[in-house]
């Protein structure tokens, strides 16, 4: 990662947690400065794909749980 990198542009990131950019293509981001921190880009459809069933998982485990 280099200086210009779009992770490193603040204003690519919406309400400073998610990192929304239509021209990046990458869908998974590793933060720079970090050794284990990603984040996805949100603006890539195929994140939605991951996204929607976990969170649908998490609240059948969370309605139905015993």
């Amino acid at each position: 990662m280099t200086d210009d990198d779009p992770i490193n542009n603040r204003d690519n990131f919406k309400a400073g947690i998610f990192y929304y950019n239509p021209d990046d293509d990458r869908m998974l981001i590793r933060l720079p400065g970090t050794v284990n921190r990603y984040v996805f880009n949100y603006a890539r459809w195929p994140v939605y794909l991951v996204i929607v069933p976990v969170a649908a998982m998490i609240c059948y485990a969370l309605f139905f749980r015993r």
